[in-house]
């Protein structure tokens, strides 16, 4: 379930996955390529989060607002 921080949505990277809102390139498009497709984006930068954990183990979350972002940049003017 996303959580809300300031008026602002937040969903962890499971649920990008299980939601559908950033899918693989790969196109396999099933909730497990989807979910490393979208750790991968994080860990290279390309998807902007936040850790929140205090341990080793990374608990992200990711705005709803880096999504938006995140597909406009397929688009072109």
């Amino acid at each position: 379930m996303s959580k809300t921080i300031r008026g602002q949505k937040y969903y962890r990277p499971r649920e990008i996955a299980a939601l559908g809102l950033i899918q693989s390139s790969a196109g396999t498009n099933n909730i497990h390529g989807n979910y490393k497709f979208v750790l991968n984006l994080i860990r290279t930068g390309e998807l902007p989060a936040k850790d929140y954990s205090n341990t080793d183990r990374p608990y992200y979350l990711v705005s709803e607002k880096a999504v938006e972002q995140y597909h406009k940049s397929f688009i072109t003017p």
